[in-house]
């Protein structure tokens, strides 16, 4: 009877050791940033965090929660981006009218998270780049209007140009750094492994808490 009380109490506490490292690798201080061709930066403009700010190109910082976005893997290789300064997303801007047309030539701005099509979007390869595309239309794509500081970001056809080419570095951001991690390593893995699965470190701590409690259940024997 306590061989049986002291696995399940071993169960309980390896089960707790398993959610807490999955749900560690998840670092909240994660976040991006979105260069065009130029190695101008997505920017929420004068860190605006009202429905409707809008996104331009400006020139990176390190300290500025403007550039800073944390993408969120949605199924169905769908993502989104919520911006730092104010945990709104990117959005295809169409105002309150949520049920007019994704169409080429329309703004890109910040909006709260409304689960709609405006701000969900893919991301294609193209020449070592990143299209992102809307998931309403894979062939309407987030375009730079120019590269200098204040240039606006639009959604236009698909046609080739750097002006749709896109990068992404992620950021550290926390403690006082912002340090950037280097050419897509943090979106490489999520475009490309888009199916909910553990990383490494995730299969290597679970599989040494499972194996310490076969070892453990081997010794109550």
């Amino acid at each position: 009877m306590k061989k049986r009380k002291m696995i399940l109490m071993l169960v309980v506490i390896m089960s707790n050791i398993v959610l807490l490292s999955l749900s560690y690798a998840d670092s909240s201080n994660e976040y991006i940033k979105i260069y065009n061709a130029d190695g101008y930066v997505l920017d929420v403009t004068d860190g605006g965090a009202v429905n409707g700010t809008n996104i331009q190109l400006w020139t990176a910082y390190d300290e500025n929660e403007n550039q800073l976005f944390k993408l969120k893997d949605l199924g169905e290789y769908k993502y989104s981006f919520s911006a730092k300064n104010s945990g709104k997303c990117i959005d295809i801007y169409r105002g309150n009218s949520f049920d007019l047309p994704i169409q080429s030539g329309l703004n890109i701005d910040i909006w709260e998270d409304n689960n709609f099509e405006g701000q969900q979007f893919y991301f294609f390869s193209d020449d070592d780049k990143y299209l992102i595309a809307s998931s309403a239309n894979e062939n309407l794509v987030l375009t730079s209007n120019g590269s200098y500081n204040g240039a606006n970001v639009t959604l236009e056809e698909y046609n080739g140009s750097s002006s749709q080419h896109w990068t992404m570095k992620s950021v550290e951001y926390g403690d006082g750094n912002n340090d950037e991690q280097g050419d897509e390593k943090y979106i490489i893995a999520r475009v490309y492994n888009t199916e909910e699965s553990l990383n490494f470190s995730q299969i290597l701590v679970l599989t040494l808490v499972l194996y310490l409690f076969w070892r453990i259940l081997l010794k109550l024997k």
